[in-house]
């Protein structure tokens, strides 16, 4: 549990210093923080409690910050990767980078590969993650603006009828 915890703190400390780095101020500042540790219990609790696989983790934990990023974009009248982009930098399978280069130096070319897969895999599903949420969300708006549209024509033809 205290593993967990400190993972989440990392997160936490890592989407801090990228938000300061983005130039994200004031609220936004500690909303675009929080993406980073929803990302990452989320990731934590699908890989350890529901043991999925990392590719699955990584694409629920990436689909979970870019719902979270469009919720405080609207709410915030920003845009959405103030709060993804910094989101985001906990899951960047850096790691995952650096162990396939290493493995290929030292000559371990079959681990390499293995690595190499995993992370091109793990990057992929959090770039699934973002598209399909992102298109989702699109979606969404477009129906509610559509609606709101098809109200406003409804009562100025109801009004307009009356008149006669």
């Amino acid at each position: 549990m205290l593993n967990y915890t400190l993972e989440v703190c990392w997160a936490l400390l890592a989407t801090l210093a990228f938000s300061i780095i983005f130039q994200v101020a004031g609220k936004r500042l500690i909303l675009s923080t929080l993406a980073g540790g929803i990302g990452w219990v989320v990731l934590s609790v699908a890989l350890h409690h529901f043991r999925y696989s990392s590719v699955t983790s990584f694409l629920f934990s990436a689909m979970s910050i870019t719902i979270y990023a469009e919720i405080v974009a609207k709410k915030m009248k920003t845009t959405v990767t103030t709060t993804l982009i910094p989101g985001l930098i906990p899951l960047v399978p850096g790691s995952g980078i650096f162990f396939t280069m290493d493995n290929f130096v030292q000559g371990n070319y079959s681990k390499a590969v293995d690595l190499g897969r995993e992370t091109l895999f793990v990057t992929a599903a959090i770039t699934i993650g973002i598209v399909f949420i992102t298109s989702i969300s699109q979606i969404i708006i477009r129906i509610l603006k559509y609606k709101t549209i098809l109200q406003k024509y409804q009562h100025h033809h109801k009004a307009h009828k009356h008149k006669k």
